[in-house]
């Protein structure tokens, strides 16, 4: 059992440092962007991909966490729950923007 759980632990430090680093990915981008004048239209999509996995290391945290009889105190899994509800709107708002932007980029057709 002890072999189980110290391997649950390990998986779950894995998620928590790929969070952690997809989290920084996400900020140096808008940093870099934000350095140089770029529109968030360029980068938009690896933004959508980051929130996507990011939700996704979220999750996997959770049900390690769980798994491992909620080894975190509560509060930090509410917190981690609260944070990928927050994650799952900012991507369904991106998904949103960047299908309106690219109808609005696409070349004009005769039957719209």
């Amino acid at each position: 059992m002890q072999d189980q759980r110290a391997m649950l632990e390990d998986r779950r430090s894995e998620m928590q440092e790929k969070l952690r680093n997809l989290r920084a990915y996400a900020k140096a981008l808008r940093q870099k962007a934000d350095e140089h004048d770029v529109e968030e239209q360029h980068f938009a999509h690896d933004l959508m991909r980051v929130e996507n996995d990011a939700q996704y290391y979220e999750a996997e945290i959770g049900r390690l966490t769980e798994a491992l009889g909620g080894a975190e105190s509560g509060g930090a899994l509410a917190h981690q729950r609260g944070a990928g509800a927050v994650s799952a709107v900012a991507a369904c708002v991106a998904f949103a923007a960047g299908v309106v932007l690219g109808w609005a980029l696409l070349p004009p057709r005769g039957g719209r």
